[in-house]
């Protein structure tokens, strides 16, 4: 019977002392997830700063250039434009702004953008450029269709002026297909016309 009861002891200090070694292996298998999980969470709010702050200069580097180029055809300083990122349901959203002597305006409301079309020409102009100024190993030539379809007469020669300035000043070859004569200033112009249902094409 004693040796029984001695038998049963060993078995179960024997148990023990498994048990305790699997106890001390799960912590410290689990002060080093704590660890690493610190780890983690330091990297995420330094990344997250990290993008915080490149959301900061991509704001400002495209709010200064589309505004710059507002003010270049509405030279009475009519308009301004604010890029925002906006943290929404976890995601990360984009929100345009037109501030003009009424207020701010959405860019989701363009029913409300005070010069219509024209202005919002324009905007879509410049936001194409200080896009392309951002990427890397990027080709010198844009090609537009129809630019500023929507500009009056009155400020077509401005815009046509601020396609002469980004020309010369980022080096970008612009070719520009349009129908308006205003524009028809550039350093090289041809006309495509058709004569008896066949295109020509001439140089001006």
């Amino acid at each position: 019977m004693l040796t029984k009861i001695k038998n049963t002891l060993a078995e179960s200090r024997n148990e023990l002392n498994y048990l305790t070694k699997q106890k001390q292996e799960v912590e410290t298998l689990l002060d080093n997830e704590i660890l690493n999980l610190s780890y983690i969470e330091q990297a995420q709010e330094f990344l997250q700063e990290v993008a915080k702050e490149t959301q900061n200069k991509l704001s400002y580097h495209i709010s200064e250039f589309v505004s710059s180029a507002l003010e270049s055809v509405w030279e009475d300083d009519a308009y301004s434009f604010q890029l925002n990122f906006v943290s929404k349901r976890n995601k990360t959203e984009v929100e345009m702004l037109l501030l003009d002597d009424r207020g701010t305006i959405s860019l989701r409301d363009l029913n409300n953008v005070r010069g219509g079309g024209g202005v919002l020409d324009v905007i879509a102009f410049a936001l194409r450029i200080s896009l392309w100024s951002l990427q890397k190993n990027k080709e010198k030539l844009i090609i537009l269709d129809q630019p500023f379809t929507n500009l009056d007469n009155e400020h077509l020669p401005l815009a046509n002026k601020l396609l002469k300035e980004v020309n010369e000043k980022l080096g970008i070859q612009i070719i520009a297909i349009n129908h308006n004569p205003l524009l028809d200033e550039g350093n090289t112009i041809y006309e495509v016309y058709k004569e008896e249902g066949v295109s020509k094409v001439i140089k001006k």
